[in-house]
């Protein structure tokens, strides 16, 4: 049959979607985003309420469905009513009343309900048109005595003592939390359903009844009363529908039957035991089902069937939909994440998965983990820097591998001496690092130059400074004769700069200026405390010496003086070297063999940022590093402070991404699509983390066990031997350049 469908939003809240054909019908749509529940609302209270919203949706007729569906490990949960009738004009009028009811219902339930865009309308509303394939159970219920665990001690106020109060519902600190539903698997639709005019059948017939009685009490009060008393325990049919839905093309019937049965145990049977004790049911049908959930509500088919009293199936569809309203409600701000054994057997520990905020199981990660790449991202103080030490603690004591550490705020040089590391300080005298960038190591000369040209235009860009075409040629130019050099140096370079110019300026009046903007835009990296650094003749370490040592790069002094681009160029220069040495190597290295070096880099917004200035360099070193190490025995761990300011090579090349306290990107390179656990995370307390693992499809929440620093007075590390400085200062040797060329 041919639908023609519609959409609209009400005030941003609730989505109404009509479908005209032989026959109209109508859906009201909400998302539940949260349940507030009063610290002193009792448990009977809230039954109360529920129930009275069913009774006043069953003066309105139709259809309610609660579909509770689990992405990413995170409930959601949807409330549907369906009307449907050959009539516009009585659509019309559900549809007016039905808003209002919700409306008064949220309110007084303390529902918030999630505010719904134009461009969020397809997402809720494609939930309905989702295939799924799931199992269907038909199943018949009756209460056979009259024998009620619940008692009425006054009046008409119905309660319950702590005994069945225990047996139905989880309470903390005497607020009720609900029934506890078993875990649904990922993809999974929970979907319970009343059809409103069954109720209202029984409310109606059993009102009339008691009015009628009424009449006759004046006469005959005795007997009347004993007729009001049959009348208010006659038995009355509700029609209902639940189940677990799956999404898909093929399942497992024997996992589907299991995960049906459980759910029917706690979602049905459980509230049964608190009105009777003894109940009798038909036998249990299965049946395979297929389409979609809208195809499912449109022929709403109840084939559930309770008997009973009318006020105890009141409190029994009551409980159940207070249920699973609170799913929602536990879920809220604590997500409630699977637990996987695979993330229980690694050699590194971590410290524990949580399951709603509970430690359920330790979490630990294995080499080939490390061997995929780490990447940690999360604000200050969120223990970003913890989570590192733990990882390299456990590398170091199990001898797994050697660890480079890129220090920017002298975070770990406790770790000098505790574990025999050698300490750099670049820029400062006391332990010195010197880097001839034109020296191509391990390199071949002409790649070594173009990636060298690259990194200098990169550094001067980053600057916000102008680099001409003439001045990328002369730079070009002059880096590839001096790495091709017999003595490279950046005396070397200067001279070959100066040359180039010279040459061009008879067929380019303005070449010698190229020489002084260079210059200019150079200079930062040759004079000051970068002198120390890069004005120099040779190298001071040996790169593969350094590969089979713990060394801490102490990059506090150039970051206590902003010199950003000084650590953006030394920091590629050095990656360049070992990633070479590393690449010499004629065998790959197998999977679960420990990588050879481990690399920590801190503060990697400054060394891979999200926004990267157009370069003819297209990628940076650590990029680099990230997508080909691997295979050579290299491991990577950035830190960074949000996704926004880092390279997105870095983060779709992490094995393993741990996610603390941070804002994580919804259209743009998502890294976790689902909106509720997105808001968790950046409301996540610290040593708290989401980790998503590149080998499983899964997301696990974590919480980081205690790793403190030592406390340490001074550092008795033997100082590194500097190599001989080049004699003339930058300037004075631009001027000599010039002198002898007049």
């Amino acid at each position: 049959m041919f639908l023609r469908g519609a959409l609209r939003l009400h005030r941003n809240r609730f989505i109404v979607v009509r479908f005209d054909g032989a026959r109209k019908d109508c859906f009201v749509i909400c998302k539940v985003s949260a349940v507030f529940i009063r610290r002193k609302s009792t448990l009977m209270r809230l039954i109360e309420l529920v129930r009275n919203f069913i009774l006043r949706l069953c003066l309105i007729g139709g259809n309610l469905f609660i579909l509770a569906l689990r992405t990413q490990g995170v409930y959601s949960l949807l409330i549907i009513l369906h009307k449907a009738s050959i009539l516009r004009r009585k659509i019309d009028q559900w549809l007016r009343k039905t808003l209002a009811a919700l409306e008064s219902f949220i309110s007084l339930a303390n529902l918030k309900l999630e505010f719904i865009s134009e461009d969020r309308i397809g997402d809720i509303v494609g939930i309905l048109i989702h295939k799924f394939v799931g199992i269907s159970l038909v199943e018949n219920i009756k209460f056979e005595n009259e024998y009620s665990v619940a008692r009425l001690p006054s009046g008409n106020m119905f309660d319950l003592d702590n005994a069945t109060l225990g047996r139905i519902a989880s309470v903390v600190d005497g607020d009720f939390i609900g029934i506890e539903l078993p875990s649904f698997s990922e993809g999974t639709f929970l979907l319970f359903g009343v059809n409103l005019d069954t109720i209202r059948h029984g409310v109606k017939t059993v009102r009339n009844k008691t009015q009628s009685l009424a009449k006759q009490m004046s006469n005959r009060p005795i007997r009347g009363s004993r007729n009001l008393e049959k009348v208010l325990k006659c038995r009355f049919k509700i029609a209902l529908t639940s189940g677990l839905i799956f999404a898909g093309n093929s399942v497992n019937k024997q996992v589907l039957t299991q995960d049906i049965r459980g759910l029917y145990y706690k979602l049905l049977q459980i509230p049964k035991f608190v009105f009777s004790e003894h109940i009798r049911e038909s036998k249990t049908k299965e049946k395979i089902i297929h389409g979609t959930i809208l195809d499912l509500l449109l022929n709403a088919k109840f084939d559930l069937c309770v008997e009973s009293e009318i006020k105890y199936i009141m409190y029994f569809v009551s409980l159940i939909l207070l249920s699973i309203f609170l799913i929602r409600r536990r879920l809220s701000t604590v997500p409630c994440l699977d637990i996987y054994e695979h993330a229980t057997r690694g050699i590194i520990d971590i410290g524990w998965q949580l399951q709603c905020g509970e430690r359920a199981a330790p979490f630990r990660i294995n080499i080939e983990d490390i061997r995929r790449h780490i990447l940690i991202l999360g604000k200050t103080g969120t223990g970003k820097s913890r989570l590192a030490r733990i990882i390299i603690n456990e590398i170091i004591q199990r001898k797994l591998s050697n660890v480079w550490i890129f220090d920017f705020h002298k975070e770990y040089l406790d770790l000098a001496t505790k574990y025999n590391f050698q300490v750099y300080e670049p820029g400062a005298a006391a332990r010195p690092l010197q880097i001839n960038i034109f020296d191509s190591q391990y390199e071949e000369r002409e790649s070594y130059s173009s990636f060298l040209t690259a990194v200098l235009l990169e550094t001067i860009k980053m600057r916000s400074e102008e680099v001409t075409a003439q001045m990328e040629r002369a730079i070009s130019y002059a880096t590839w004769m001096t790495v091709n050099s017999q003595n490279p140096s950046p005396l070397v370079f200067l001279r070959n700069l100066f040359e180039w110019c010279k040459e061009a300026e008879e067929t380019l009046p303005s070449a010698i200026y190229t020489f002084y903007a260079v210059t200019n835009r150079l200079k930062p990296f040759f004079s000051g405390v970068s002198k120390n650094i890069f004005w120099v003749e040779r190298n001071n370490i040996d790169i593969v010496d350094l590969a089979n040592r713990n060394v801490i790069f102490d990059l506090s002094y150039l970051f206590k003086r902003n010199l950003k681009n000084e650590i953006f160029l030394l920091v590629n220069i050095l990656l360049r070297y070992i990633v070479m040495a590393m690449f010499r190597r004629e065998n790959l290295l197998p999977e679960e063999t420990p990588p050879k070096l481990v690399l920590l880099i801190e503060e990697g917004r400054y060394l891979v940022p999200w926004r990267k200035i157009s370069t003819t360099m297209s990628t940076t070193a650590v990029e680099d590093f990230a997508t080909l190490a691997r295979k050579y025995g290299l491991g990577l761990i950035v830190v960074a402070q949000s996704p926004y300011l880092i390279s997105q090579d870095i983060v779709s090349n992490s094995g393993i991404l741990f996610l603390m306290n941070t804002e994580i990107p919804e259209k743009e390179h998502p890294i976790v699509e689902n909106e509720e656990l997105r808001r968790y995370i950046q409301m996540m307390p610290p040593r708290q983390a989401i980790v998503k693992l590149s080998t499983q499809p899964s997301l696990i929440h974590i919480e980081i066990k205690t790793c403190m620093a030592d406390k340490i007075e001074s550092i008795s590390i033997p100082h590194p031997q500097a190599a001989p400085a080049i004699p003339i200062d930058f300037e004075e040797y631009i001027k000599s350049l010039v002198a002898l060329n007049h």
